[in-house]
């Protein structure tokens, strides 16, 4: 018999995450903010002797609101969603779990996480130096999602919801 399984990924920030910093000495203000795209699994079968893969991205944008230059370094995490376990994450249609994760490298060695569990955060990045000429800098991530095969679980719509967290 075969199934098919929708597995998505719904959201993956909650809100929008405004941050803003004062840098010595020339004080200068800037705002960063994260936006995504989500990770769309598509379809699931129990059948199928493959894991299924996808991607999704994360961008990080910061804008010089005020003063002359600012230095920006940052890293990202992002947290467990609705399974409270990084190894594995689940998507949940009611109270079924479908097991997956997302990774920072394309061949799914570093579990995208917080730093613990066995995850990393991505370590830490420096915007270009932002000044009044170029006050704009953004950065570009890939999200490398996996559902590994031999779950057996119910048809129908998985979903779960990641926060990511910019840190400077």
């Amino acid at each position: 018999m075969y199934f098919q399984f929708l597995s998505v990924i719904r959201k993956w920030l909650v809100s929008l995450f405004l941050v803003w910093g004062t840098i010595d000495p020339a004080f200068a203000n800037y705002s960063c903010s994260v936006s995504t795209t989500d990770v769309v699994f598509g379809n699931y079968s129990v059948l199928n002797p493959a894991d299924v893969s996808s991607t999704g991205s994360l961008s990080v944008t910061c804008e010089l609101i005020s003063g002359a230059t600012a230095n920006v370094s940052y890293s990202l995490a992002i947290d467990t969603g609705v399974s409270g376990s990084f190894s594995p994450r689940t998507m949940m249609k009611g109270s079924v779990p479908l097991n997956y994760n997302l990774y920072q490298k394309q061949n799914y060695s570093i579990i995208w996480g917080d730093g613990t569990g066995g995850t990393q955060a991505m370590p830490p990045k420096k915007c270009k130096k932002l000044k009044n000429k170029t006050p704009v800098c953004q950065d570009d991530f890939v999200i490398y999602g996996l559902v590994p095969m031999g779950q057996t679980v119910e048809s129908g719509s998985y979903g779960d919801t990641i926060i990511a967290t910019i840190t400077f």
